[in-house]
């Protein structure tokens, strides 16, 4: 199992917290993009699998 930490970033004002659609504003300083580019990356190699139970 993979335990990621929150970023820093999802405090930031920049940060949009969309289900499924994570992004920043187009004002977002440089160091906060490269926070965030540099998480996704990492939450995309280690996304977790959703298992459905066929019965529920």
């Amino acid at each position: 199992m993979t335990v990621m930490l929150l970023p820093d970033f999802i405090n930031s004002k920049y940060f949009v917290m969309e289900p499924g659609n994570w992004h920043l504003k187009p004002d977002a300083p440089p160091k906060v993009v490269k926070d965030f580019n540099n998480w996704m990356k990492e939450y995309k190699r280690h996304k977790p699998i959703s298992v459905r139970n066929k019965n529920g």
